[in-house]
Parts: C-alpha cells; sequence; structure tokens
C-alpha cells in the first residue's frame, strides 16, 4: 500500500491514520506545479514521500483539452454537449447540456443540467474539460501503482462532490474490484473532523491554512479553507463570500497575476499565453477574480483581454469576407 499525499489537510490526517499502525507505508506526492508554495514546502518536510511528475505540462492540457471549471460533472456535460452539437446530435445535446432525459415509462425529467451561471461556456471560445485533474494527478499515480506493485490509500471524502458521494453510497470505502483496488477510508468524516483531528493530536500541517481555532459551529481556519490545485476553477461559482482566486489576490498577488493575466485567442479559441488568462473566463460567467484593493489591476486586465477580443472580432470579419 501506499498513501496518495497532496501535502493538503485530508490526505496529511490520512498519513498521520495510517502511519499509526503502519509506519513504513509511503506517501507519494505528485509535484503538478499547481499547488501552493506552502503546500510544497510542507511536503519537503515530511518523510518517506515518493516524489512524481504528470507527463504532460498544465499549460498544454488547459490549450489542447481544455479548463476545468464548475466541477467534473459540469465541464463533462459541457464537453459532450458541444461535441453532440457539432455532430448534430440534438438529443444527446439536449441530454448533457439541459439534462433532459427519457424515462423507460415514456416520462420526460430533468437531471443536472448545466447551471445558468455557467450556461455562457456552451457557446464560448473556451475549451471546457473535466480531464485536467485525470492527466495531472490521477494518471502518474495510477502509473507509479501499476508498476510498483502497490495499491492506494485516497483522502478523499463523501463531502466534497456529488459524485464521490455516489461513489461511496455504491462502493463504500474499500473497492476490491481486481486491478482497481483502493481504499477510502475518510469517506464518511467531515470537513469539521478534519479539522478536530489536526488541532486534538497536534499533527504538523501547512501553514498555507494558517491556525486552526475552535468556533460556536466547531473548528475553523485562519488561512485558506481548501488548497488543492490553486489554479483550479472548479467550485469557483459556488464559493463565498470569497473564492480561491480572490484569495490569491491577498495571499500570492504574483500567482494571482498569473493566474488572471494573459491569455490569447488562437485557432479562434481561448487559451494559456503569458498567464492563463481566467480573468476572461470568469467575467464570461460573473464569477468574481479580484478584491476591493486591486480595482486598477482589475480594469487593467479587463482591457487587455477586450483589447484581444476586438482583435478576434477583427481576424473573423475578414475570414467571412474573403470566403
Amino acid at each position: 500500500m501506499f498513501v496518495a499525499f497532496s501535502g493538503g489537510k485530508d490526505s496529511t490526517v490520512l498519513l498521520d491514520l495510517v502511519r499509526k499502525l503502519y509506519p513504513e507505508v509511503e506517501g507519494v506526492f505528485c509535484d503538478t506545479g499547481l499547488e501552493l508554495p506552502e503546500i510544497r514546502e510542507f511536503v519537503k518536510t515530511v518523510d518517506n514521500i515518493k516524489w512524481l511528475k504528470p507527463k504532460t505540462p498544465f499549460i498544454e492540457v488547459l490549450s489542447k483539452i481544455g479548463y476545468p471549471i464548475g466541477s467534473k460533472r459540469i465541464a463533462l456535460n459541457i464537453e459532450y454537449g458541444r461535441k453532440a452539437r457539432d455532430r448534430g446530435d440534438t438529443q444527446r445535446f439536449d441530454e448533457y447540456i439541459n439534462g433532459l432525459r427519457h424515462g423507460k415509462d415514456g416520462t420526460d425529467y430533468k437531471f443536472m443540467p448545466v447551471p445558468q451561471q455557467l450556461y455562457p461556456l456552451v457557446d464560448a471560445p473556451v475549451r471546457v474539460s473535466n480531464k485536467c485533474c485525470q492527466i495531472m494527478k490521477k494518471d502518474p499515480v495510477n502509473k507509479y501503482a501499476k508498476e510498483s506493485g502497490k495499491k492506494p490509500f485516497n483522502g478523499t471524502t463523501a463531502q466534497e462532490s456529488k459524485m464521490r458521494e455516489d461513489s461511496w453510497l455504491k462502493h463504500g470505502c474499500n473497492v476490491f474490484s481486481k486491478g482497481h483496488e483502493v481504499s477510502h477510508p475518510l469517506s464518511f468524516w467531515t470537513e469539521n473532523d478534519i479539522l478536530e483531528y489536526l488541532y486534538k493530536y497536534k499533527i504538523p500541517y501547512s501553514s498555507a491554512y494558517g491556525d486552526i481555532i475552535k468556533t460556536e459551529n466547531g473548528y475553523d481556519t485562519t488561512g485558506e479553507k481548501r488548497t488543492g490545485c490553486c489554479f483550479c476553477l472548479f467550485g469557483a461559482h459556488l464559493q463565498k463570500p470569497i473564492n480561491k482566486i480572490q484569495s490569491l489576490a491577498s495571499s500570492h498577488p504574483n500567482l494571482w497575476e498569473y493566474c488572471c493575466g494573459g491569455g490569447e485567442f488562437k485557432d479562434g479559441m481561448w487559451q494559456p499565453s503569458k498567464g492563463l488568462g481566467l480573468a476572461y473566463i470568469m467575467d464570461l460567467v460573473n464569477i468574481p477574480w479580484w478584491d476591493e484593493d486591486i480595482i486598477t489591476e482589475r480594469d487593467r486586465i479587463r482591457q487587455e483581454y477586450q483589447i484581444k477580443i476586438e482583435e478576434e472580432n477583427k481576424r473573423k470579419c475578414l475570414t467571412q469576407k474573403k470566403i
């Protein structure tokens, strides 16, 4: 066995639980380059950690495959719905985008349509995909598991997403399918359980979270609430009152600038260039990406991408005239 160790608070708890029983179990960290610097520094302090690297660079994933936004399910629906539309399959388009399903009894019903807020992405010149996590994290870890013959402990919880909840309800904490054996011992743990464990047993954790404090409702952190990939937009439309990109503006301004600025149109599609260009995408779906102390920087970045939009529109007009 090995512990899939991200350096975040959940996998920190998992590593401690496993090593209390089996001290020699190895931790495996996938160095994607997308982690907060405090996370990487913390991982360096932990013994017996195997560092892996993804085969495909993040920029290439965004450019050729798509941006992670909404959730894994929403991103999949947008990607597959657009492909269905391109091949003229209106029924599949309605299923993926509008959630229109046809029951076996002949009745129609709706199931997980693309939310209204994120609907502009269906027609926007932006590639959207849920494959980033698979390519950047899961593939390197799966490759290591296959080559080493070891099976993983994962620190995922059912509370994190509907897909993980559904998976836990279907399989439980342990999966024994041949070739896909995995253990998820924290599946039924809550966010509060994780923080209480770290607090109660004085477990070292990444400084990105700040201090763990007791509150009227349980436990909280004075720093980041969740870490993960700091450039990922999954869940950003639901985070209140401040999302992870806004948080970067004050905690890591250089990362925020790289994250929100830049971007360009290439072959008619928006993609990274001298920055990831997230500001353009987040404005499309009305997700704030700045705080009130950096209005000047916000307006500058918007002005820069508006110029690129105008240039792209001119290019399209010239192309149409030639045709």
